[in-house]
């Protein structure tokens, strides 16, 4: 028989109906309030079947904020009789939305003629009444109640439930709502039934009471102070109760609670891991107490985790040997690889390194023997436990293995293995593990000499630090999005409590500003423009990009692309926008498709008939020019720009440094811009981004302390933004953070601390920042960091600009060792690469490092370079001058000699073989690590140094082979993919085969290919052409062909293989860049043809015709200028050149140049014609003639004008005139004829 409440329900739900049915064609609102969602469900579907006109439903997605725009985006033209709306209870921003109803109360009564039944819960219907209660005036109330029993079965079955499947789970997956099968809403459901119970006076049982707890408990986000009271009110009850099993299982709980807080809590790690400890090791002992050794095998690993964590290691030792035999018993195979992974860090611990080498390739073993024996998943909730372990657990083996290969000296393998590690870890999974995993692989390269690999990886370990909010402030690098620990083995912090990190770094306003531009339909395009250092490419990564990702704007979704490549960009964007698409299903497009610039316009209209709006970004947007300097290229993009200006809903956006914004202007005449009114630099288009003023930064350091376990105290904020203000007035980010850096790294907080430090602590805190980068280039080369260093400054205190090739000259160092300590010193912001032609200038950040430098380091460095020039000299004068005594004491000691000579030529030779092998090995680490430009060019010079060796023993040829094919085959994405397992192949691989230095393994399968792999399961290359299964594969015995049989009745012989092939394939990669750098082709010998050379040789002569123009008759300069020309002639003779005829015209030319600009200026009009003339004639003789297109009238006229344009801005500056603009002209009126 049916409850009071369940009858009353249903008058109150045909009430509901037949108000629905007479306001049909008009706007009204009705609010159906129930707190129960299965309740709620059942109540929805008995109104769609009694009402009988047209009932459209929306259902709203967490992200909404407008309710009245996303109604509009849902019907569209439809004109139903009536609408519901669900999904309140899930909006993200429930307030904002309710306000923003109200602000468009009256546009629901001109675009929604229909009533609306919206559903709420009790929360959110006294939102209505406190947020609008005008609105709510509007709308009517029904409020559906649930029957007593259905309440207490709800709570009944919703505990036992959850208890039944966590208590299966152990210790592995912290299960999520959505497999517990609780809502979103679930614990204001939960609370709320056993409120109405209590409003009833009706009373739970104690174990329903202590289940319900537990379940609260699990309901919430498990990172609040809410969660662990539950947790213990639980523990009580069932205390209480005297039920073991539930008191040993919610302890495991409370600890879990605890592990998570040490995460999030690093100040208090210590203390959280010893409660967790304590927590766990109680849980297991409770098990073991009620005899339940199945249950004790389900929980004791997150025990020995613990341990570990707090480094027991006796402790540990004795934990996973029971693990083990439990592990063993109840056939938990992973969970038994990962005890022998405790055991593996116990001997390590006690230096048995052999032993821990054994555990670990044994826990190594499981794992993969497991993983083959289930896999494929069957299930997705298989595929996110098998997912869990191997990004979790495998890389902890393998960072087992790695350190004990370490300690026993097989670095290679030690280095294999911390590689492989980092590939299967998710830093997103345990983030303090992979911190450790990049430290120790960045010790060993260290140790190898691979300077630059191990400088990357200390960058990716900043980067990872503050990307999950170890640390406050990053120094140089760029600025990422914060992410959220998602370890499944833990509670998940609620998302959307995850802090906005552009926020915190005073960049919140400009975002706000930007998506205000983005949203207007006035402004098509954005150019971004401040100076270097100052946050550009960390306002669009961690600010405005993820906004807008989240965000739809006039009801539709953005689709962003971030461009950052500009060789071949057409392609690369097409490959970025295919990406992106990806994600939605209706547009998955192939990234071959869009590999032209019509194809990505089809796609950009494409895109704004599915409701989408698509924002292109072009970051650092200065490097295209020097990727792009052809005007023919300048072109393209220009016309690319105009017609994605003219597609409806697509906003471009270009960021680049201020200092290079004038190469935009070329844009204005190589394309028709008549959507900006062909001003790409008008106040409409351009968007400055400026230092921090002294307010501003203060804010900024409290909003990057505030949230971090670095705080600074107040008086140290004042002190520092007043010592970092000194020289501008103003902060640059990129100074405030690198300071702040090292504030945080020496732990800094208090300014009595800061003043410790010297006269000028901030000073003193840059030097400790500067010796870090420059030990940061290698112990061998620090004398040499601290040279170049002097070099970008001089006498004057100034900061010179230089070229390489004049630091080369000025230090006497090998260019080799210039470019790895150059480039480290620009990716640490210490140094400016101004990229320009012909060759690029580097230049030191600041005028306050000079004096500094020079003070600390110069007399001392330079007196040292000093005396090693005195000694080479007055070695090369000996030789020389050698006597009759010389040469009878060389006589006399020849046969000691010929030893000596012996020696040395030995250990020439061991020292090339290092080198070649420490440059094999960081070509190999820079490839892997996505750096595949200088993997690559590495890569490419120890193969020269090889072949320019003697002496090439077999491992050493296939050190350099093997950093090649990486370096080769991971130029193409598509083809290159990370693996623990070679799992490649869609369909039965039939045959392998192991190169003969064992590096390379070859996989022939029924998918007709053919595979390459290296030992550590990385997929090299697909070699395709076969039409039929491959049965077959062999090696030759140099290990440089593939043989492979297949069904296709064909044997195929692959050369891909042979480091001849590799290297022409890496020559041909590298051809644009070394015909136009023929100095770099002047080293690779291996990259030499005939083709190459001469088309370089024109490299060379606009070298020369720079310096030529440049040297104002100084002799030196010209002898260099015909140097080039000579170059240029030895590579290719056809080209018709007299190298000192070319030289002095050059010069000539730019001298009637200057000559007749000075004139023109002047007024001397004629005189100065004369002059360009003559100067057009003789530029003729050049080989690239420079001023065939110059009118010589017309230059000078325009320098004439141009002259009265600087006396009109001096006067304006002494205050005599002043200046009004119109267009493009300036106007200056004397303000003694102005009324």
């Amino acid at each position: 028989m049916p409850s009071y409440r369940e009858i009353n329900n249903q008058k109150l739900l045909q009430k509901l109906v037949r108000g629905m049915e007479m306001s049909q064609g008009q706007f009204r609102l009705f609010l159906a309030q129930c707190n129960n969602l299965s309740q709620r469900d059942r109540i929805i579907i008995q109104l769609r079947e009694s009402f009988s006109g047209d009932l459209a439903q929306l259902q709203l997605d967490e992200s909404v904020d407008e309710l009245c725009a996303s109604i509009r985006k849902r019907l569209r033209d439809q004109q139903p009789d009536a609408l519901m709306v669900w999904g309140l209870e899930f909006v993200r921003d429930i307030d904002k939305l309710l306000v923003a109803m109200s602000l468009v109360r009256e546009e629901f009564r001109k675009n929604c003629p229909y009533p609306i039944v919206l559903w709420i819960d009790a929360e959110i219907s006294r939102k209505f009444i406190r947020l609008i209660p005008d609105f709510e005036n509007w709308s009517s109330l029904t409020v559906f109640e649930t029957a007593t029993q259905e309440l207490i079965d709800f709570i009944q079955q919703t505990s036992e439930s959850v208890y039944q499947k966590v208590l299966e789970s152990g210790a592995g997956i912290f299960l999520d709502d959505t497999t517990l099968g609780l809502g979103e809403s679930a614990y204001q459901e939960l609370v709320g039934a056993r409120q109405e119970l209590l409003n009833r006076e009706v009373t739970l049982e104690p174990e329903l009471e202590a289940n319900l707890e537990f379940v609260l408990g699990r309901a919430t986000d498990n990172s609040t102070e809410v969660a662990l009271e539950h947790y213990q009110r639980s523990l009580e009850l069932w205390q209480q109760i005297n039920n073991s099993v539930r008191v040993a299982h919610t302890y495991y709980y409370l600890g879990l609670w605890w592990r998570s807080y040490a995460l999030r809590h690093r100040v208090e790690k210590n203390m959280a891991c010893e409660r967790a400890c304590s927590y766990f090791q109680q849980s297991v002992e409770g098990f073991e107490t009620v005899k339940r050794p199945d249950l004790v095998a389900k929980f004791i690993n997150a025990w020995g985790e613990v341990l570990q964590t707090l480094g027991r290691w006796n402790e540990l030792e004795t934990v996973a040997k029971r693990a083990i035999e439990l592990h063993q018993t109840y056939s938990q195979a992973f969970r038994e690889a990962r005890a022998y992974g405790f055991l593996a860090e116990f001997e390590l611990a006690k230096n048995h390194y052999r032993q821990a080498k054994k555990l670990a390739q044994n826990a190594i073993k499981i794992f993969n023997k497991t993983l083959d024996a289930v896999s494929p998943p069957s299930s997705e909730k298989d595929e996110i436990t098998l997912d869990w372990e191997r990004y979790s657990h495998l890389g902890k083996y393998l960072f087992a293995l790695a350190k004990a290969e370490k300690y026993l000296g097989k670095f290679e393998a030690s280095i294999a293995n911390f590689e492989q590690a980092k590939n299967t870890t998710k830093p997103e999974y345990s983030t303090e593990f992979y911190i450790d995993i990049i430290t120790g692989l960045r010790e060993i390269y260290y140790q190898q000499k691979a300077y630059l690999a191990a400088f990357k990886l200390k960058q990716e370990r900043q980067k990872i630090e503050q990307q999950f909010g170890f640390v406050a402030f990053i120094g140089a690098n760029r600025l990422e999005y914060r992410k959220p620990n998602t370890n499944p083995a833990l509670p998940q912090l609620n998302r959307r409590k995850v802090t906005q990190e552009i926020a915190a770094s005073g960049r919140q306003f400009n975002v706000e500003e930007l998506l205000e531009r983005i949203s207007c339909p006035d402004y098509k395009l954005i150019v971004i423009h401040g100076q270097s250092g100052v946050g550009k490419s960390s306002i669009l990564e961690a600010g405005l990009i993820p906004v807008l990702e989240k965000k739809s704007i006039d009801t539709r979704n953005v689709v962003v692309v971030l461009q950052q490549v500009y060789i071949y960009w057409i392609s690369a964007l097409g490959e970025s926008l295919a990406k992106k698409l990806k994600a939605i299903p209706q547009l998955a497009v192939n990234s071959h498709i869009l590999n032209s610039t019509e194809a990505i316009f089809s796609q950009l209209r494409n895109n704004a008939e599915l409701n989408l709006l698509t924002v292109i970004i072009f970051d650092q947007f200065e490097e295209f020019f020097f990727a792009n300097s052809e005007p023919v290229q300048k072109r393209e993009f220009a016309q690319f720009l105009e017609e994605c200006l003219k597609i409806p809903f697509v906003k471009i956006v270009l960021s680049l440094r201020s200092d290079y914004i004038h190469y935009l202007l070329e844009f204005n005449y190589l394309a028709n811009l008549e959507t900006i009114s062909n001003d790409i630099l008008s106040k409409n288009v351009l968007y400055e981004l400026r230092n921090f003023s002294q307010s501003q930064a203060k804010l900024v350091i409290q909003g990057l302390t505030e949230n971090s376990q670095f705080k600074i105290d107040p008086n140290l904020t004042e002190k520092l933004v007043e010592d970092l203000a000194q020289e501008l007035g103003e902060i640059r980010p990129i100074e405030l953070q690198v300071v702040g850096a090292q504030l945080q790294t020496e732990n800094i907080t208090t300014v009595e601390k800061y003043q410790e430090l010297g006269e000028d602590s901030k000073a003193e805190l840059v030097n400790r920042y500067l010796a870090s980068v420059v030990k940061d280039c290698g112990e061998e080369n620090e004398k040499f960091a601290w040279l170049v260093l002097i070099l970008l400054t001089d006498e004057n205190n100034t900061r010179p600009l230089k070229t390489q090739a004049e630091l080369v000259k000025e230090s006497e160092f090998q260019e080799k060792e210039l470019e790895l300590v150059l480039k480290i010193f620009v990716k640490s912001s210490l140094v400016f690469l101004l990229r320009e032609k012909p060759a690029n200038r580097y230049q030191l950040v600041h005028d306050y490092l000079v004096a500094f430098i020079r003070q600390r380091k110069g007399n001392e460095t330079l007196e040292e370079l000093k005396q090693e020039r005195e000694k080479r000299q007055q070695l090369q004068k000996w030789v020389v001058r050698g006597s009759v005594a010389a040469a009878l004491v060389m006589t006399v000691l020849a046969g000691g000699m010929t030893i000596f000579g012996l020696w040395a030529q030995k250990e020439k030779i061991r020292a090339e073989r290092q080198t070649t092998i420490a440059q094999a090995s960081e070509a190999r680490a820079l490839s892997i690590s996505g750096e595949r430009w200088d993997g690559l060019m590495t890569a490419m010079e120890a193969r020269q140094k090889q072949r320019n060796s003697k002496f090439q023993p077999t491992d050493d040829a296939s050190k350099v082979t093997n950093a090649l094919r990486v370096a080769v085959y991971k130029r193409n994405k598509e083809e290159f993919r990370e693996f623990n397992r070679l799992q490649e192949h869609q369909h039965p691989v039939y045959s392998i085969a192991f190169s003969p230095d064992g590096e390379t393994i070859a996989s022939g399968s029924a998918d007709n290919t053919v595979k390459l792999w290296n030992r550590q399961g990385q997929l090299l290359q697909t070699l395709k052409g076969h039409e039929n299964f491959v049965y077959s594969i062999a090696f030759s015995p140099d290990g440089e062909t593939i043989a492979s049989g297949s069904a296709d009745n064909t044997v195929k012989l692959w050369t891909d293989l042979r480091i001849e092939d590799l290297t022409k394939r890496g020559c041909e990669w590298l051809n644009d860049y070394l015909i136009t750098h023929p100095q770099e082709l002047k080293k690779l010998k291996i990259c030499q043809t005939d083709k190459r050379i001469k088309v370089a040789a024109r490299s060379w002569i606009t070298k020369g015709e720079k310096l030529a123009r440049e040297s104002k008759g100084e002799a030196e300069k010209l002898e260099q200028a015909v140097a080039f020309f000579e170059k240029a002639l030895k590579w290719n003779p056809d080209l018709n050149l007299k190298p000192k005829v070319l030289a002095a015209s050059l010069a000539e030319v730019e001298k009637l140049m200057e000559e007749g600009t000075k004139l023109a200026r002047e007024g001397k009009i004629e005189v100065a014609v004369e002059k360009y003339q003559r100067a057009k004639e003789l530029d003729k003789v050049a080989y690239i003639p420079n001023l065939k297109n110059i009118d010589p009238e017309a230059k000078a006229k325009y320098q004439e004008v141009d002259a009265l344009l600087d006396q009109g801005r001096k006067l304006v500056k002494e205050g005599k005139v002043i200046a009004m603009s119109a267009g493009i002209f300036t106007y200056y009126i004397n303000i003694d004829n102005v009324t």
